[in-house]
């Protein structure tokens, strides 16, 4: 069997720092941060988070950075947070993007999770 896991796991990885090295550069240089930034993370804790749960357990997301990691629970909407203020960023899908903009809501992509979307079908060879 072959699969692209490790090269996935990798770009997450890669993403997560990258966001994750970007917003405290952001807010770099203050003691204390004018402003908290909280990335949303959808529905349950998964295996599709694995990067931000290393960067944090690295200690990468440095205590008065001001960033913080959130989940949103099951029975919150995927934007719900964002639109209020509660957020200033969420992990979705380009799909997810394109439903909310067609209901209305303003939201734009910064910046792709994944180079390669994940899902992958395994067979034998």
């Amino acid at each position: 069997m072959k699969t692209h896991q490790g090269k996935n796991r990798r770009g997450a990885l890669a993403t997560a720092l990258m966001v994750g090295f970007a917003l405290i550069a952001t807010l770099g240089g203050c003691s204390k941060p004018a402003t908290e930034t909280v990335v949303g993370l959808t529905f349950i804790p998964n295996i599709q988070f694995a990067a931000f749960y290393n960067a944090d357990s690295q200690g990468w997301y440095v205590e008065n950075s001001g960033l913080t990691i959130r989940h949103h629970g099951s029975s919150e909407g995927l934007f719900t947070a964002l639109t209020s203020g509660q957020e200033q960023f969420v992990v979705a899908g380009g799909d997810e993007i394109l439903q909310a903009r067609s209901q209305g809501i303003d939201v734009v992509a910064v910046g792709t999770y994944y180079r390669q979307y994940p899902a992958v079908i395994i067979v034998p060879e």
